[in-house]
């Protein structure tokens, strides 16, 4: 049995490729630590700037010499590059392009590497993808921008016969890691040697902080779990991947000393961080200080645990400080607002830089709140809705949609031929989205308002992170909002739900994805669908309002209604707890008995899950996780399949690592979909909910 990696790095290119500094140094150094005996114990052999026709054949052949025992590992550092049919293919050397098509001979193709992979004999395999897709900005380099799907690349099987066993045709364990997801950017490091990703693989195996806390050994998971979680506090916009077949997440890549003080004082630094941020207190200080003193370390050998734990915070701080000095910069030169060219230029600059819309929103809000009274700014207003509630009590759709239009134009203080920007948008006071949503909503039985078309893309086109050009087409789709506003013709009720309001409009040329997502993220925010609201002299009551909240155990859950209502998440997170446990006649920190959710009153959960749905706009809910838990095949135990609904709903990071609650989002909008309630987070006992009649 022998552990095999062959490490290949190409940064010089001949041909229509910028080069690459990373690549040498990350094969060179993680060579290092693979073959080294009381790491990873590897056989290594390292590739570097080779072209094509030698590096295809030298891939084969290694692959070729292994038996079936064998560990193989390929790392590949480079270009990437897509061709006409969007496959992926790894640039060499001397890789070609004929204007913008590539020449596919001169590159090796990842359906070439999938296929040798297959032919390889031994039965666990792993690659390691560390691979750009596109040119340099600066001392950034972006490593993706688009969809490719490398799970079907690598993931897929031959055709399996009757006579050939399934680990023979998969083998006991293949793993594919990638730098970053097919909708994001990858980089390498200002002021580093390594790459990013590069960086925190090396960090995790030769330290030995990627291993679970008493390990002596680091799987695969364990690495990947490491190195994105570092990855994402450095650049948030990168999303490390994972893809395994089999038994490939428990495969050992390398050892670790289990006796090291450093290790021991490092993992729990980390969990204090996690609990802290930087600024660790009280008696987190005093533990780390009792901990460095039975452990007799250095004062030097705490400082650099320190520096590598928060590195990666650090250098998100000086990414979002850059930013800021770049937005603030650009509009004393430029003026503001800005044009559509300026627009377009910032948000690549937000990518290149590996920043998320919630990092570069308070930036520019603090920024813009910073300019003198004379620019620009979206400027609270007074705004009448009489006009919009009176055509939306005669149902005069048509109408009722220009005044809504006019609306928003007079909250974002623009002219009627003006177009609103993704920061106006962002900046429109919740109350009155709430107001218009609400009107909408109720005059049309829930059918149309900004809420329900935010819900409508969370829950057909996934979370609102995605500004993509070619997502926004679909969400046209989904509304039917294909056609030109001047001939739009189905203003009434025989539509589909989200039809109307139909601001599209008011976000035409370029950017249209970027603040049509800032829209939808506003509707989201918008408390209910059916929302009714109290305007000048009108009073009536909100959907969640009229919820009846029955009990069968006389249990008051007004409580919880309220929190609701105010978007109070955690709260209301922890009082669902404290009503259940309540509910079945236990005290407040026991927990629940299979008996206690297999008889839990049907009154009671229908009335806490219409509140989660009602308020979360279809978010959060029991019903909401049922339907995620029926997708994952309605796991009635504590198994694979109930460990991947987990996964989905945030309660564990992969199927062998908790979220602690303190990691949880408590946001409609950023939350994955079915957080919450996490009443059940520790446990494998919600399918005794979810399986309920109560519950369909």
């Amino acid at each position: 049995m022998a552990r095999k990696a062959l490490l290949i790095g190409t940064g010089t290119y001949s041909n229509n490729f910028g080069p690459l500094k990373s690549p040498l140094e990350d094969v060179r150094v993680l060579g290092d630590l693979l073959r080294n005996p009381e790491i990873g114990g590897f056989e290594v052999e390292i590739l570097t700037d080779l072209p094509s026709s030698n590096l295809r054949p030298k891939i084969e052949t290694w692959y070729l010499g292994h038996s079936r025992d064998d560990f193989s590992l390929l790392f590949l550092a480079g270009h990437g590059v897509k061709d006409g049919d969007r496959k992926l293919h790894f640039a060499t050397i001397d890789t070609q392009k004929k204007g913008e098509n590539l020449v596919k001979t001169t590159a090796m193709s990842a359906h070439d590497l999938s296929e040798w992979m297959r032919k390889c004999r031994a039965t666990r395999q792993a690659v390691i993808l560390n691979c750009c897709f596109s040119g340099a900005f600066g001392d950034l380099v972006p490593m993706d921008d688009g969809a490719i799907d490398v799970e079907e690349i690598f993931g897929e099987g031959r055709v399996v016969t009757s006579s050939m066993a399934v680990e023979e045709i998969f083998g006991e364990g293949r793993v594919v890691m990638t730098a970053t997801s097919s909708m994001a950017y990858a980089f390498e490091s200002k002021g580093r040697e390594l790459s990013i990703y590069g960086h925190y693989l090396v960090e995790g195996l030769r330290t030995g902080a990627a291993a679970t806390h008493g390990s002596d050994q680091i799987t695969l998971d364990e690495l990947h779990q490491y190195v994105s979680q570092k990855v994402q506090s450095e650049a948030p916009a990168m999303v490390p991947q994972w893809f395994a077949k089999g038994a490939g997440q428990g495969l050992r890549i390398a050892k670790v000393a289990i006796g090291d003080p450093r290790r021991k004082y490092e993992v729990v630094f980390e969990e204090l961080v996690q609990q802290f941020g930087e600024e660790i207190r009280g008696f987190g200080l005093t533990r780390l200080r009792l901990l460095q003193r039975q452990l007799n370390l250095e004062d030097s050998a705490v400082a650099e645990i320190k520096d590598r734990v928060l590195e990666p915070i650090r250098l998100r701080k000086e990414k979002i400080s850059e930013y800021r000095e770049i937005f603030t910069e650009g509009v004393k030169q430029e003026g503001y607002p800005f044009d559509e060219t300026q627009l377009q230029n910032l948000m690549e600059i937000k990518k290149l830089l590996g920043l998320l819309d919630e990092d570069v929103a308070v930036v520019e809000a603090e920024v813009l709140a910073a300019l003198p009274s004379s620019d620009p700014q979206v400027e609270p207003v007074i705004v009448e809705f009489d006009r919009l509630e009176e055509l939306l009590q005669f149902h005069k759709w048509k109408e009722a949609n220009d005044e809504t239009l006019r609306l928003f134009l007079v909250m974002a203080n623009r002219k009627p031929d003006e177009n609103l920007h993704a920061w106006m948008i962002r900046q429109f006071p919740q109350d009155q989205l709430n107001t218009i949503d609400g009107l909408w909503s109720q005059a049309s039985d829930g059918k149309f308002g900004l809420g329900i078309q935010g819900r409508l893309f969370a829950q057909n086109l996934g979370h609102l992170e995605v500004s993509k050009s070619d997502v926004w087409p679909l969400f046209d789709e989904l509304v039917d909002w294909r056609r030109d506003y001047a001939n739009f013709y189905n203003f009434s009720l025989n539509t589909v739900d989200g039809h109307l309001p139909h601001w599209r409009k008011l976000i035409s040329g370029w950017g249209v994805s970027d603040r049509g997502v800032a829209f939808l993220k506003r509707g989201l925010d918008c408390p209910t669908i059916e929302i009714e609201v109290e305007h000048d002299d009108i009073e009536v009551v909100s959907a969640i309002d009229a919820i009846i909240l029955k009990s069968e155990k006389g249990v008051d859950h007004t409580k919880l209604r309220d929190l609701l209502k105010a978007g109070e998440w955690r709260e209301a997170d922890q009082e669902t707890y404290r009503l259940m446990i309540t509910t079945v006649g236990k005290d407040e920190g026991q927990g629940f008995d299979p008996e206690d959710l297999k008889n839990f009153p049907y009154e009671d959960l229908r009335a806490i899950d219409n509140l989660w749905v009602t308020a979360s706009n279809g978010h959060f809910g029991f019903s909401v996780q049922k339907k995620i838990w029926e997708k994952c095949g309605s796991p009635m135990s504590y198994n694979d399949d109930y460990k991947k609904f987990m996964e989905a709903v945030g309660w564990r990071r992969g199927v062998d690592n908790w979220v602690s609650y303190e990691e949880y989002k408590f946001s409609s909008t950023l939350s994955p979909r079915g957080e919450l309630p996490s009443w059940a987070g520790g446990g494998d006992g919600s399918h005794l909910l979810f399986s309920r009649a109560a519950m369909m």
